[in-house]
């Protein structure tokens, strides 16, 4: 209720391959660079017009985002992020961290976790740092909408009309399933 601001659409791309290796075995060093210039070479193949705002260098992947100029609606951030997923989910887009409010690592820190020290995240030369309008995302990354899910009102409705045909004399589970209509 007290969100304000849409900064930037975004996506975190990891290698699942090589996500949970822990020092510098040179084969999965090998194809996680690979992987990584599999990446790049996405994103530079791009139409020009969607190139990111900002390219993040991580441990096991890389961050882009496009940086929003002005407001955009909540809904709108949805369908986009949708497209954007579907376009990067071939690369290792983690949809985990498709939220409105979510904060990933600053550009300049060095990686920690699960007790493992890594690299420093870094900013590629790349990054355009160009600020783009809602309508500007959604010409290159046409949203996807799921459909709106029924309101709490015929969601009652559908329970109330349910409930005629489930006994209320009983608790057993199997019995209620049974009564219910076919069909």
């Amino acid at each position: 209720d007290n969100f304000q601001n849409i900064n930037a659409w975004y996506i975190d791309i990891d290698i699942n391959e090589t996500k949970n290796i822990t020092g510098f075995e040179e084969e999965m060093m090998g194809l996680r660079n690979k992987k990584k210039g599999d990446i790049l070479g996405f994103i530079f193949g791009m139409d020009h017009k969607a190139w990111p705002s900002l390219t993040i260098e991580t441990r096991n992947g890389y961050q882009l985002y496009w940086f929003a100029k002005g407001s955009c609606s909540v809904e709108g951030w949805h369908g986009i992020e949708a497209r954007i997923y579907e376009i990067f989910k071939p690369l290792g887009a983690d949809k985990s961290t498709i939220k409105p409010v979510q904060l990933m690592r600053v550009p300049g820190f060095r990686y920690y976790k699960n007790g493992e020290e890594g690299n420093i995240d870094i900013v590629w030369p790349f990054s355009t740092f160009q600020l783009y309008d809602e309508i500007e995302i959604m010409e290159v990354f046409p949203p996807i909408y799921k459909e709106k899910v029924e309101s709490q009102e015929e969601v009652k409705k559908f329970y109330q009309t349910l409930k005629t045909y489930i006994p209320s004399s009983t608790n057993d589970i199997f019995k209620r399933v049974i009564a219910m209509p076919v069909g």
